[in-house]
């Protein structure tokens, strides 16, 4: 939120009186959905719905509630380094695993160890 702010040279009054009109970013719109969790109290309304505009979850909901991650399913590591040795036909190590585990969508496309 506070690259997006010094980026787009806003104070907070000009998000609060402009967040309907302004093109968040994905980063800020899961954190306002609570991707990282919740702070204590809570998101400001009217701040929170204005940033996340309709957006929802995969489950339908506009945010999460309780602990993010809390419905996951157990995640496959072994299959998931299985996967990166076919994608990139080299050595794949716990690292590479873990980085595709936590930002998959970073890690497709990518070539063997430029991962």
């Amino acid at each position: 939120m506070a690259q997006f702010m010094v980026s787009q040279q806003l104070e907070p009054e000009d998000v609060i009186a402009q967040a309907e009109s302004l093109s968040f970013p994905d980063s800020v719109v899961q954190y306002f959905q609570g991707a990282i969790g919740q702070p204590p109290g809570g998101f400001p309304e009217p701040l929170r719905s204005k940033i996340i505009k309709g957006r929802t979850l995969a489950d339908g909901k506009p945010f999460y509630e309780g602990r993010p991650g809390v419905d996951l399913a157990p995640f496959d590591f072994e299959k998931a380094r299985a996967k990166l040795g076919e994608l990139y036909k080299g050595e794949i190590d716990d690292k590479d695993v873990l980085s595709y585990a936590l930002y998959p969508q970073a890690r497709e496309g990518r070539s063997a160890k430029g991962l």
